[in-house]
Parts: structure tokens; sequence; C-alpha cells
């Protein structure tokens, strides 16, 4: 067996279309206009891939993802060979066989244990989606961001993600939006999205706004790409009940964590090594005061 960096994109997807679903975000990285923030790494054997991580830093805080499609075994020693490529800090998706792997460098600020699901039945979307949900565009851009910050600390959103793929919101009478919804990724040559960035107003929740905006979503996904998922933390039962209602099913759970170098240890290491080389120096000018 062997480690390499993989550029070919051919071989790797050949690889994550065995399990669509479960490796959506790492088939989508192949498209632009990620692939070229995206660092792929495999555990090879007679030229087959057993297991791979990718490493995607186009945004300020790269991105592990580690998902076992195999082996536990297999991708521990994949993370222990490539771990010198690895930043200083980032935030990681793993499996939950993998912790023990990274912790030996790397110390851990776990986010909660989250579920990878994907739209398996699309037979309820027609009953739930709605003709109050409407196409969204760069016009909507500031709007949407003040839905954000009202329902959504800690989002992830730039102008240029209306460019990836579809979003859709639902105003109200005053033009404002109660919810908001798109894509994280979005695929048609690799055939997959992952949903993202939904969100409803605070005061119009239990409204089933999410439900018709989500479903009218999967609705204009399910014309272009074959694999619909989503992650969503395991924590959040209301978002599970709306995705179980709405056709998705539970593929995997991971953990997702913020990991960053353990650099005390290699102080720890250095001041040990300087403390050795002092005191064989103090034992050599020891012996030669007393030959004087």
């Amino acid at each position: 067996m062997r480690v390499s960096k993989i550029v070919d994109k051919a071989r790797l997807a050949a690889f994550m279309q065995n399990n669509a679903a479960l490796n959506a975000y790492p088939l989508g990285d192949l498209d632009e206009p990620y692939w070229p923030d995206s660092e792929f790494f495999a555990l090879e054997d007679n030229g087959q891939i057993l297991e791979f991580a990718l490493l995607y830093s186009g945004i300020k805080i790269p991105i592990l993802i580690a998902i076992e499609n195999n082996s536990a075994t297999n991708l521990a020693h994949l993370l222990r060979e490539i771990k010198g490529n690895f930043p200083d800090k980032m935030y990681a998706h793993i499996s939950l066989s993998q912790r023990k792997a990274l912790l030996e460098d790397f110390s851990a600020s776990s986010h909660g244990i989250h579920h990878i699901m994907e739209l398996k039945k699309h037979s309820s979307l027609s009953a739930l989606a709605s003709d109050r949900v409407i196409r969204l565009g760069h016009q909507d851009f500031e709007k949407i961001l003040a839905l954000f910050e009202l329902g959504y600390p800690g989002y992830w959103f730039e102008r240029k993600m209306l460019n990836y793929g579809p979003y859709f919101g639902i105003k109200n009478q005053h033009g404002e939006f109660l919810c908001v919804g798109g894509v994280h990724l979005y695929s048609e040559t690799y055939n997959v999205a992952t949903l993202g960035n939904i969100v409803t107003h605070p005061k119009a929740r239990s409204m089933g706004l999410g439900s018709q905006l989500t479903a009218r979503l999967c609705q204009e996904l399910a014309q272009s790409v074959r694999t619909i998922g989503l992650n969503v933390h395991a924590e959040n039962q209301p978002a599970i009940h709306i995705y179980e209602n709405l056709g998705f099913e539970k593929v995997l759970d991971y953990e997702e964590c913020t990991l960053e170098k353990r650099w005390f240890l290699y102080f720890f290491f250095l001041a040990i090594c300087f403390l050795i080389i002092l005191s064989k120096r103090c034992s050599k000018r020891g012996r030669q005061w007393r030959r004087s």
C-alpha cells in the first residue's frame, strides 16, 4: 500500500460515486470553482483507491474531510501518513473512528455529531412545495444577509455563492424574508448537490415555511442532479423531522470539530532536549573543574 496525492478526477469520481451521498461534498469539489483549492490524498493498493481524504483551502480556515468508505484502519493509516500536509488550524468532518488518529497531533474542539442524509423518496415534495417560494438572485443579497444575522449565527454565506446553485426564499407582505435556503455545493457534472444555509426567521418558525422552501428547492435540484444530500446536527430534531418528512434518510454519523496543532508538545520536546544538552555541558565542566 502507498499514500499519494491524486489529481486524476476520473479516478477520484469513480471511487466516490460508489457511495455518492456519503461523498457528496468531495464529489462536488472535483468541479469548478472548488477544484483549484482541493487536495485529495489517497491510500492505494495495486492502483486501487482504498480510502481518501480531502483538504479544501478555498476559505479562511481550511476544511479536512475524512469519512470512512471501507476501512477505519486504512483511513487512520492514511491520516497519520499525510498529517505533515495539514495546516496549524482546520475545520474537520471526520468519521467517529478517526478521533484517535488525529488527536495524536491535534487538540479538538467538537461541534457535535452530525448526520449525513440523502433524499431517497420524492413523493412528498409536490404536496409540500408552495407557490410562495421564489427564486433569489444577487439583488436579494443584502436581505438574505439580514435574515442570516437574525436566525443563523455563525453562518457562512458570500455573494458568489448565488452563482454556484439555486437559492429560494419566502417573503412577508412587507418584502422581508421569512425563510431562505439554497445549496452549499452543486455539480451537474458529478450529479450531486448538498443543501445548505436554510434558515427561518425566529418569529416565523413552526409555520411550515422551512418544509415548503426545502421541498421547492429539492424539486429544482432533482431536475439536474441524481444525488441530493445534506448535513445536519444530530441534536437539531426539528430540522431532522422536516427532512425525514420530505423523504430524506440518514446515511452516516460523523463529527465536526476544529483541530489545532498541539504545539506545546513540540515545545516540550525542545525543552527536554535543551535540558539534556545543558546537563551534559554542566557535567563536562564539573569534571574539568575537579581535574583543575
